[in-house]
């Protein structure tokens, strides 16, 4: 099925709208770097993620988490519902 994202970010910060048949989903990530010998960590475990009304509301149900491995996951589940 399509899907229309908007994306907004910053250095550390990445955010973005999903919309699937007028329905719409919310995620926001905020990068924690690791300084290691081997060079920077970027932190993908804590994925922010939720159910909107729409491209313009930041603030409708409940947050949930979830890692970078389950991110596609849990958007197919909350567009579905």
């Amino acid at each position: 099925m399509p899907r229309k994202f908007s994306f907004e970010f910053s250095h550390y910060n990445t955010s973005c709208f999903i919309e699937q048949n007028g329905k719409f989903v919310y995620i926001s990530h905020s990068s924690t770097l690791a300084r290691m010998d081997s060079g920077v960590r970027i932190e993908l475990d804590s994925f922010l993620i939720r159910t909107v009304q729409d491209a313009k509301d930041y603030r409708r149900r409940y947050n949930q988490y979830c890692s970078l491995e389950n991110l596609q996951p849990m958007i197919d589940n909350l567009l579905e519902e």
